[in-house]
């Protein structure tokens, strides 16, 4: 399953070399490798308009876009400690193709074979740092530069002859101070050169910046449409309304992950946010104790969290006080890690009685069960998990799946198909 394993690409920087536009990556596919990735212009300049890097956020390019009101949008993730933002910025096809293309690598030497890619290792000749420069229309800058070094040359000129002095001013010593004065005036005209120049490059700057701003910003139509996935605390979702819930509407489909949290549990979040979708945790008491951080960050990249018992017992085969101890006691455990309600309950094994659903009630809970069960806790095998979900009926489905390497291994390719299905990947709530 080497083709499901999951591509991060992270945005170190935007270079203007021998002015072309490349941007720094770190690229993570079993190991992480430095990166120049070759992109036009227009998506360049939207992106640096964008992104402010500095030493707190962090920027992860997504494999993810949309042709949306006749323009390309592409994806790129910000994130800052545990807290991330998804922003959207206008792109060129070839920018979206080069992705696909990179996406599509089954190992990493396949990256050399790609005419846009060069290995950090293989350095190209004279690279500028351009996070802000990049925004400078360097043919102006060598204009700029040219009337520098013309300007020094009349300088250098002036100042030669005013050196020049005859042998009697030499005997008299007056050279010494006529040469301190000259220096001093040198400096000063010095000072006053080089600011004009500096002006001259901001002025450029600025105006070649508020023409490409101009030039590339977005209309004003709302990028948070049905027609664009939202951002992360926005990613759509349903609200449940029954006792006891099995489907969903038509046109919707859930991503359920039981067991957790476990040592998968941030790569299936990551893999989520990569695509921008949805996704149900159901996590066990006993696990919650070892993995209080995990619960945490699946709370804080926006996704929904529901109880799956304390010990994971089988529901049906308890007294009414054990089944809401296990309820209720699992419930504390979260809400004390998150400081939020939680309002969904997932009994193991989907066993349960009347007595547990009134239970659940009274304690503002919704139970939550499944109609799609592609059995990945029993085969453990990336390949029969994603066909039983293809060949199976998604619309209105709650998938069942659990925490395992085998669900990671699939689930990019899950994600896909759904999407290409035209379904909603929502957070159950």
């Amino acid at each position: 399953m080497s083709d499901y394993t999951i591509k991060v690409l992270e945005l170190l920087g935007i270079e203007n070399i021998n002015g072309g536009y490349y941007l720094k990556i770190n690229f993570t596919f079993r190991e992480t490798v430095k990166i120049l990735l070759e992109i036009d212009e227009y998506t360049a300049t939207n992106l640096i308009n964008l992104v402010k890097f500095d030493d707190k956020n962090k920027y992860r390019l997504s494999f993810k876009s949309f042709y949306y009101d006749n323009e390309y949008l592409a994806v790129v993730s910000k994130t800052y400690k545990e807290n991330s933002e998804i922003l959207y910025f206008q792109c060129s096809k070839e920018y979206i193709d080069k992705l696909n293309a990179i996406k599509k690598i089954i190992n990493l030497e396949e990256l050399d074979k790609l005419s846009f890619i060069s290995r950090e290792s293989q350095p190209l000749e004279k690279k500028i740092e351009s996070n802000y420069l990049s925004r400078i229309n360097f043919n102006s800058g060598l204009q700029a530069s040219a009337v520098l070094i013309g300007l020094i040359f009349v300088l250098l000129f002036i100042q030669i002859n005013r050196f020049y002095v005859d042998k009697t001013a030499l005997d008299n010593g007056v050279l010494a101070e006529s040469i301190q004065t000259e220096c001093e005036n040198y400096e000063n005209l010095q000072h006053e050169y080089v600011n004009y120049y500096n002006g001259y490059i901001h002025n450029i700057e600025e105006s070649f910046y508020e023409e490409k701003l101009e030039d590339t910003k977005l209309k004003k139509k709302d990028l948070s449409s049905e027609n664009i996935s939202k951002s992360d605390n926005e990613i759509g979702h349903v609200e449940l309304e029954d006792a006891v819930t099995f489907s969903l509407p038509k046109g919707k489909v859930s991503l359920t992950f039981d067991d957790g949290p476990s040592k998968y549990t941030k790569e299936i979040v990551d893999i989520l946010k990569e695509y921008n979708v949805g996704g149900t945790f159901f996590l066990v008491g006993t696990n919650v104790e070892k993995y209080p951080e995990i619960v945490s960050y699946i709370h804080s990249n926006g996704y929904s969290i529901g109880s799956h018992s304390l010990s994971h017992y089988n529901m049906k085969n308890l007294s009414y006080e054990k089944q809401k101890s296990e309820l209720i006691n699992s419930i504390e455990k979260l809400k004390e890690i998150i400081n939020d309600d939680i309002v969904l309950f997932r009994p193991p094994y989907g066993s349960y009685n009347s007595q547990l659903v009134d239970i659940a009630t009274e304690n503002d809970c919704k139970i939550v069960l499944w109609n799609n069960d592609p059995q990945d806790w029993k085969t453990k095998d990336a390949d029969k998990i994603l066909e039983s979900i293809v060949n199976s009926n998604t619309s209105g489905a709650i998938i069942l799946l659990h925490e395992s390497q085998a669900v990671i291994d699939c689930l990019p390719k899950i994600i896909e198909f759904l999407q290409e299905q035209n379904l909603e990947i929502v957070n159950l709530k």
